[in-house]
């Protein structure tokens, strides 16, 4: 895993996370298969009790077999 370039950019406080997931109405998914990158982006709902981001989606389709593919 590589470090993140620009470190200026970087989030790592957990509040600040929070906020941003409680204030946004879209988040994008970073995915890679086979070397090739895939993003999608989708209306998220957050959990602060669970630390849980829900998405809609299908039950089927590429972002599923990406995330569903084990090492």
């Amino acid at each position: 895993m590589r470090d993140i370039r620009r470190k200026e950019k970087e989030i790592k406080n957990k509040d600040e996370m929070i906020e941003i997931l409680k204030k946004t109405k879209y988040l994008t998914i970073a995915m890679c298969q086979d070397n090739i990158p895939y993003l999608v982006t989708l209306t998220h709902g957050y959990d602060i009790k669970k630390n849980t981001i829900y998405f809609h989606c299908a039950r089927e389709g590429k972002k599923i077999d990406i995330l569903k593919k084990k090492k």
